[in-house]
């Protein structure tokens, strides 16, 4: 599961063909969640040659590495910038690993910093070979496999965003390499 993720690069394509119609446009890109990986950030900087992208992760993880220059560890809680900083958020596999008494939070806090798009992907369970993996990736990232109650439909996720002011403005089905896991990428603007 962690190699499907931090290696499959195509996961990233509908969010690098996004940014690139944002080439020659200074952008401001909150990675959140990102993890002292930095798999999104490493992916666009590879991918994408031109510098107009400021793109900072924040995580609850300490860093562990240098292959980001903008990372942060915050409290979980409140994310350490002023309403409207970022043009566009990047949520990638992180919010089913939030508890759902606190997704609501969260998602309050990325709607104050977010200026102007959310981008998030998420994973989709399809079968019940899905559900095992769901919760095998649950204990690979030490959290009790009850936390799948966490994860949701596409639509679920749409409506919660909706919730807080965004608007869908593109969705897209990405096929995972695992059989019964697919993902969900979600272009979702600030009304």
């Amino acid at each position: 599961i962690r190699d499907e993720i931090i290696n499959n690069n195509a996961i990233f394509t509908p969010e690098i063909d996004y940014l690139l119609t944002k080439q020659g446009i200074n952008q401001s890109v909150l990675d959140f969640g990102g993890g002292n990986k930095c798999a999104f950030q490493n992916v666009v900087e590879s991918k994408i040659k031109n510098n107009n992208f400021i793109i900072t992760t924040i995580d609850i993880q300490k860093h562990r590495n240098n292959t980001s220059k903008n990372y942060i560890q915050y409290d979980g809680v409140h994310i350490p910038f002023s309403d409207n900083y970022f043009d566009i958020i990047v949520c990638n596999f992180v919010l089913h690993h939030i508890p759902l008494k606190q997704q609501s939070l969260i998602l309050q806090e990325l709607s104050r910093v977010c200026k102007k798009s959310i981008m998030i992907i998420e994973d989709i369970q399809i079968n019940p070979i899905g559900i095992l993996f769901s919760k095998l990736h649950y204990i690979f990232f030490k959290q009790s496999p009850s936390m799948i109650e966490s994860m949701h439909s596409e639509n679920h996720w749409i409506n919660l965003m909706e919730n807080f002011c965004f608007q869908l403005k593109d969705k897209q089905r990405i096929k995972g390499k695992l059989y019964g896991i697919e993902h969900v990428y979600l272009l979702i603007n600030k009304k």
